[in-house]
């Protein structure tokens, strides 16, 4: 069971870089389909943005795993790389690293304990 994903967020394309953005979409597809082919991930779920704010908010791509596999990933050149194109290409490139599954517990008890520890 996942107890890790990564939650990839962006926005509008850059003006005048939009094909080559959706080269660097297809890449990164590409990649975590392959890892996920693989047995390295669980889960890849993409979503693109019908209404709102699309200029800071057009899509997303959430992967999910086990938190060593996934670490192994993010510590890799070629991860590395497709983030580094994907900056160049779109507005608010974001990447947010989050517990799931089992880590949730472990994530709300350390809050908790943190809280108390602070005085809340």
């Amino acid at each position: 069971m996942a107890n890790r994903s990564i939650m990839i967020t962006w926005g509008s394309g850059i003006t005048g870089r939009e094909a080559k953005g959706m080269e660097v979409f297809n890449e990164a597809l590409g990649f975590w389909g392959a890892k996920q082919q693989a047995g390295d991930v669980e889960a890849v779920h993409v979503g693109t943005v019908e209404t709102g704010n699309t200029e800071s908010f057009a899509g997303y791509l959430l992967v999910e795993g086990d938190r060593a596999k996934l670490d192994e990933i993010i510590a890799s050149e070629e991860y590395k790389v497709i983030n580094v194109k994907a900056v160049l290409i779109v507005r608010n490139f974001t990447i947010n690293h989050c517990d799931t599954g089992d880590a949730i517990g472990q994530s709300i008890e350390r809050y908790t304990s943190v809280r108390e520890k602070l005085g809340f």
